[in-house]
């Protein structure tokens, strides 16, 4: 098993149709390769986590890095995994759109911390 946690910004403002439009394309894509995830939304900025085989995972964050939907693709931490955090999902969303989740400074420096948030909002969905 392997992860890849990274940030990235929309080209364009994207309506709640290509949100569900990227969300439906990425359940799809994912439950095809055995990728599992979660991908948080706020104000045209994007975290995701992806896990799953390494060889799936670094070839649908390779397509990530090129879809001309976002920019600023950051990675924030990737290795391997004991288990996956997702096993039940093949992609699931949030979208936030109250305060910060974390400073922007942070994201780099506490990618266990956002490993483990989201995870908590796996829990609790």
């Amino acid at each position: 098993m392997y992860f890849v946690i990274y940030t990235s910004a929309e080209t364009r403002p994207l309506s709640s149709q290509d949100i569900d439009a990227l969300l439906s394309q990425s359940q799809t894509n994912n439950a095809e390769t055995g990728i599992t995830g979660m991908l948080l939304y706020r104000h045209g900025q994007f975290i995701q986590y992806l896990e799953g085989p390494e060889s799936e995972v670094l070839h649908m964050y390779e397509s990530i890095r090129n879809d001309p939907r976002h920019h600023q693709v950051m990675t924030i931490n990737e290795g391997r995994l004991y288990r996956r955090l997702f096993g039940d999902w093949s992609m699931n969303l949030m979208a936030y759109d109250g305060g910060a989740l974390f400073a922007e400074d942070e994201i780099a420096a506490d990618s266990q911390r956002i490993k483990s948030m989201l995870s908590t909002f796996a829990r609790r969905m």
